[in-house]
């Protein structure tokens, strides 16, 4: 199911799919403090949240009791064991290898190696419609 957030009321869809439970296991992956509490509100008591996204600026919990009284199990999407990142790099590259992910839709912005210290400024300032980038080496 892909519910567009700018089309449809996302926690009034999520309540009407889950006969009002909410959801099992949330995945934060937008990376800002807006889409983090989203997910508390779509979460079940007791569910997991696992927290993907790097959340720049402030990292406010909107209602920090609330996540208590849910029970809610959190989950630290960010490793900091060098064989951990290397394998999940090597399962990524596999899968996207065998053409099982798709990463175009969210390739938004292109560089040139000449250009890559342009493109990590936009990696860090993320222009209007700005996604992910790639850094492109031609031979």
């Amino acid at each position: 199911i892909v519910i567009n957030p700018n089309n449809e009321d996302v926690k009034s869809k999520i309540m009407s799919i889950t006969q009002n439970k909410g959801i099992d296991a949330t995945f934060e992956v937008g990376g800002n403090e807006i889409t983090l509490n989203l997910a508390a509100q779509l979460t079940r008591m007791e569910g997991k949240i696992e927290i993907f996204g790097f959340h720049p600026g402030s990292r406010n919990i909107n209602d920090l009791g609330f996540w208590n009284w849910m029970a809610f199990d959190i989950i630290n999407g960010h490793f900091r064991n060098i064989d951990t990142i290397l394998n999940g790099t090597r399962i990524g590259m596999e899968l996207l290898n065998k053409n099982k992910i798709n990463m175009k839709p969210l390739i938004t912005h292109r560089y040139s190696l000449e250009e890559i210290n342009s493109g990590f400024a936009d990696a860090i300032k993320k222009p209007n419609g700005f996604v992910k980038a790639v850094i492109e080496i031609n031979n």
